[in-house]
């Protein structure tokens, strides 16, 4: 069976909708809030008054962001940079930096778009108005798949907040929806994976530039090698075995082998190669709990593999076979 490669990317890119870290009184009072909300102060306010705890007003935070606020693909393609502000002392830069934030705050809030420095300023300044501890987190994101094997990647920002006295990672860029690549434009798709996200599940597309915001103990090294994992994964009962690294560079007389564990017996399997049009179902060959999949090369020393799992990207690898 093959699977037309532009079906595939279709439903990549669709988005993932997922409410379950998010209960479903606080995504049904959010999306009653009215759009006359003209500022941080008045949101937070109404957010205080209808949510008790630290974690449901975080949610409601995370939720009204990612409805609202819609990524600026104007600004992301210019590459354009901050204004740089001078200072003579800490007291000075302080102020600096506050007034920056204010106003880089406000812009977002009135425009309804930004970058990912937008969505985590706006994510942290909305926390602080309800005394919920936060931070930005500045760092790489692995969103490429010649990313796969470099020790670079996007640069990124995303926050982290804490929640009874625990701290949790939050990416709002991402959950607020996807780019449509072909038209340019942004999509509003609500995608709970990155809120409260556990930290190796975040580790696989995030490195933070502070090592005590990975909270695990790995290496910038460890994340150069990590294959590239779509939301999709995130989102599945996948565990992947082997290759755990994102460089494939042994074969199995002829073939890559996939070692997994899916809990579901609904279930299948493709793959791609880069230089494919099309995708190509393939069953998997069971013994007890792991599940392997033998996919041939055809001759093939470089390149990327995709597999899909119910016609959804999860993961790609890099091949340079010896």
């Amino acid at each position: 069976m093959k699977i037309s490669i532009l079906t595939i990317l279709l439903i990549l890119i669709s988005g993932f909708v997922l409410k379950g870290q998010i209960r479903d009184e606080i995504i049904l009072a959010v999306n009653e809030y009215p759009e006359s909300l003209s500022n941080c102060v008045d949101l937070a306010e109404k957010i205080s008054r209808d949510f008790d705890s630290p974690q449901d007003r975080a949610c409601a935070i995370y939720l009204w962001i990612a409805n609202n606020i819609g990524y600026d693909t104007k600004a992301f393609k210019s590459k354009k940079k901050p204004k740089a502000y001078s200072y003579r002392t800490h007291k000075q830069k302080i102020k600096r930096e506050e007034k920056y934030n204010n106003k880089t705050v406000q812009k977002v809030f009135h425009k309804r778009k930004a970058i990912c420095d937008g969505y985590s300023r706006l994510f942290k300044k909305l926390c602080d108005l309800n005394n919920i501890e936060c931070v930005m987190i500045s760092g790489a994101a692995k969103t490429r798949y010649y990313e796969i094997g470099n020790s670079g990647g996007e640069k990124h920002t995303w926050n982290a907040v804490k929640i009874n006295d625990k701290w949790q990672l939050v990416d709002v860029t991402w959950g607020a929806g996807y780019v449509d690549l072909d038209a340019g434009t942004f999509i509003h798709s609500l995608n709970t994976t990155y809120l409260f996200t556990e930290p190796e599940l975040f580790f696989l597309n995030h490195y933070p530039f502070n090592n005590d915001w990975l909270f695990i103990q790995r290496t910038k090294q460890d994340f150069a090698n990590l294959p590239l994992y779509y939301s999709a994964f995130f989102n599945s009962e996948i565990k992947i075995y082997s290759p755990e690294n994102g460089v494939i560079q042994k074969d199995n007389n002829g073939k890559i082998q996939i070692d997994l564990d899916c809990n579901t017996d609904n279930h299948s399997f493709s793959y791609c190669f880069k230089d494919q049009q099309y995708s190509t179902r393939i069953e998997a060959e069971k013994n007890d709990h792991i599940m392997t999949l033998n996919i041939p090369l055809d001759g093939r020393k470089s390149g990327y593999l995709t597999i899909f799992y119910n016609h959804k990207a999860i993961v790609v690898y890099k091949l340079n076979i010896n």
